[in-house]
This record gives C-alpha cells, sequence and structure tokens, in this order.
C-alpha cells in the first residue's frame, strides 16, 4: 500500500493486463489510513 509520511495522498493506478484474450482493468484509488483514509479497489474484467 501507499505510505504518506503524515500527508494524504490520493494514488489512481489503471493497469490493464491482457491475457488469452482477456483484459483485466484493475483501478486502484488509495488513501493513506494513518490519516483516516480509506482503500477502495475495483476490478472490471472484459472478455
Amino acid at each position: 500500500m501507499i505510505h504518506a509520511e503524515g500527508v494524504m495522498k490520493v494514488v489512481t493506478t489503471t493497469c490493464r493486463i491482457v491475457v488469452s484474450g482477456v483484459r483485466c482493468q484493475v483501478s486502484a484509488t488509495a488513501v493513506d489510513p494513518l490519516d483516516g483514509g480509506f482503500v477502495n479497489w475495483t476490478f472490471i474484467y472484459r472478455w
């Protein structure tokens, strides 16, 4: 996970992986939990 040193940061990562004709799009939005933030993972599978 992302650890912001006392600073709240929002990181959005979009990763597309193509394996055997299957596309996996992963969107990750992470906020430093030490600052009372939240972690949200969204998985989208496209055939």
